[in-house]
């Protein structure tokens, strides 16, 4: 394996850095270890040059299939589905309920440890950089139609 032997260092969320085998991030997040490869323009090396052309490949298919098909879906279901929130609380208010609402609601609960809240100039932030984001909708059949929101974010790492 041409992986063998090599280490590549990961900064945690929580600041800490560990040493962990190639082999394993690879499995784990091989689209970030491509962008990495990417970034750092060592794609020749051999452990990379195998590899990071099928996960880049096989991401871009991926994307390309998910936001055709997202964009032309008006319903599910024969419910309406919103491509904006701004779209969901319409529609809410056109059927008199909080069902999105509700939606974006939990979802922005549930990604909310991924955020720190900054009060200082944004300037300082070495080693940052701003992430787009998109909020999908969908409705769930086999839970009551229960309507769900997911986060979709560009550029991440």
């Amino acid at each position: 394996m041409i992986t063998k032997g090599w280490e590549i260092l990961l900064q945690w969320k929580d600041g800490s850095t560990t040493w962990e085998k190639m082999k394993d991030v690879k499995n784990v997040y091989p689209v970030q270890l491509d962008e990495y490869a990417r970034q750092r323009d060592i794609l020749e090396i051999p452990a990379f040059a195998w590899w990071v052309p099928y996960i880049f490949k096989k991401r871009q298919r991926i994307i390309s299939k998910t936001k055709s098909k997202y964009w032309t879906r008006t319903h599910k279901f024969g419910i309406r589905l919103p491509h904006s929130v701004e779209e969901a609380l319409a529609i809410d208010k056109e059927n008199g309920d909080t069902l999105w609402w509700d939606a974006i609601c939990k979802e922005m609960k549930n990604v909310r440890v991924a955020f720190e809240e900054y009060d200082g100039n944004i300037s300082d932030l070495v080693g940052y950089k701003k992430l787009d984001m998109h909020m999908i909708f969908d409705v769930k059949m086999g839970e009551n139609y229960r309507r769900k929101g997911e986060i979709l974010v560009y550029g991440w790492p």
